[in-house]
């Protein structure tokens, strides 16, 4: 292949191992941007593992139960947001925050906004149906 793209791991199939090893699995990147090194899906963490056998393939056309990354659309993200907003405004019961969003937001709308603007364009993983 003889193009090049900003980043290494543009349109790669990627292989990514759950933390204890026993699940592997393949993502293809769909655009020439960043891809996480690792993240959780219900509950099992995933490692990008094995680099040497990324696989560019920018022509590759997804089939029913690929999993995949995508740029972050507020589309995608909306009713996570929305959720996640609510679900701290005024309570930090899980303990995860030294602050509740209330005080460190004027409103529910400037924290949506904040973390909209923060999470636009970053990898979103979609399993294609």
């Amino acid at each position: 292949m003889n193009k090049t793209y900003e980043h290494s791991e543009a349109f790669c199939h990627m292989k990514y191992r759950s933390s204890d090893g026993s699940i592997t699995i393949s993502v293809w990147n769909s655009r020439d941007n960043y891809t996480p090194f690792g993240f959780t899906v219900k509950g099992v963490e995933f490692f990008h593992v094995d680099w040497n056998e990324d696989r560019q393939e920018p022509d590759y056309k997804p089939q029913p139960g690929d999993l995949i990354f995508v740029d972050t659309t507020e589309e995608l993200i909306k009713h996570y947001l929305e959720e996640y907003i609510d679900k701290y405004w005024d309570s930090n019961d899980d303990g995860n925050f030294e602050f509740t969003l209330s005080e460190l937001f004027d409103s529910k709308e400037a924290a949506y906004k904040n973390f909209l603007k923060s999470s636009l364009g970053s990898p979103h993983l979609l399993e294609v149906e």
